[in-house]
């Protein structure tokens, strides 16, 4: 799936003719930036966006906080058009996956101010009932705040600061993609092949949701009860060269190696440490020093 994403953008790339960037014409650096651009769209937020995602599809079928589950009625509970940004909304808002946000005295850096953003999610002052999970209205979530809005807070919008997106600007700028990315997953669940929601079910037990930095737990979801897939096993590289005979990964590697113009000749972390650990062993000569 990934190499034929990173065909598409390729193709995309040759044909776009707005200038937003100069022409790419070396096929490695074309693919290169085609990378840069999936690993954008797929992982906005770092860890944040798979994690929320995660909350999501957990809170859909039943997840638990403290043995009580976090949707009342959730087996009744529909994803419609008009009602999944809230639930993703409500799902940052209750269960965020990022609980802190630092920041240093912008003149002496003599003091250091971490905000607690999991407690302004929950603080009473702002929202009504707090620690339950039920979709407001998206005017309370768009609610103005200071210089950002009120679930803004989870993205430290506010640290844009009083004049607008500067140099010195902070929060994140991933914000709206973020958002994008999860509301479109859900989308595309809630249609996937022409059936519901309710084709779907946890091969587990409840799933459970953490406090804290918030996560779900591990689980799998099977469209009308088949059994999941088992996991094809992929012997990692570090394996399938602890199989081969270390004076033959000698020659191999050294023929590699001889090969590589010197621009290019940057091994991965996994391979030299291999080739380190075997030649050291055998008590021959390592052919490349990074």
């Amino acid at each position: 799936m990934r190499e034929d994403l990173l065909n598409k953008y390729q193709e995309a790339m040759d044909i776009e003719a707005r200038g937003l960037y100069p022409r790419i014409k070396d096929s490695r650096d074309k693919k290169f930036v085609a990378d840069l651009f999936l690993t954008a769209l797929t992982s906005a937020g770092g860890l944040s966006v798979p994690t929320l995602m995660g909350i999501g599809f957990a809170i859909l079928h039943g997840a638990e906080v403290d043995g009580s589950a976090v949707l009342e009625n959730w087996q009744d509970f529909e994803l419609t058009d008009t009602n999944i940004q809230q639930f993703m909304l409500e799902c940052v808002r209750r269960f965020p996956a990022v609980v802190g946000f630092p920041w240093w005295d912008g003149e002496t850096a003599q003091s250091r101010t971490v905000l607690n953003i999991a407690l302004a999610m929950r603080d009473p002052r702002a929202w009504d009932a707090p620690k339950e999970f039920r979709l407001r209205p998206l005017r309370e979530y768009h609610a103005t705040l200071e210089t950002g809005s009120k679930i803004g807070v989870a993205w430290a919008q506010q640290a844009k600061g009083k004049y607008g997106v500067t140099l010195n600007s902070r929060g994140c700028p991933g914000q709206h993609l973020s958002m994008v990315i999860m509301t479109e997953m859900m989308h595309a669940y809630k249609d996937a092949y022409d059936g519901t929601q309710h084709d779907w079910t946890v091969v587990e037990e409840a799933v459970q949701i953490t406090e804290g930095p918030c996560a779900a737990g591990d689980f799998t979801i099977v469209r009308d009860n088949e059994s999941p897939q088992p996991q094809r096993e992929v012997p990692s590289l570090a394996t399938a060269l602890a199989r081969e005979d270390p004076a033959e990964l000698q020659t191999i590697f050294e023929d590699l190696i001889s090969r590589m113009s010197e621009a290019y000749a940057v091994l991965p972390a996994e391979v030299l440490e291999i080739l380190t650990t075997v030649f050291e062993f055998e008590g021959l000569e390592v052919p490349y020093q990074p």
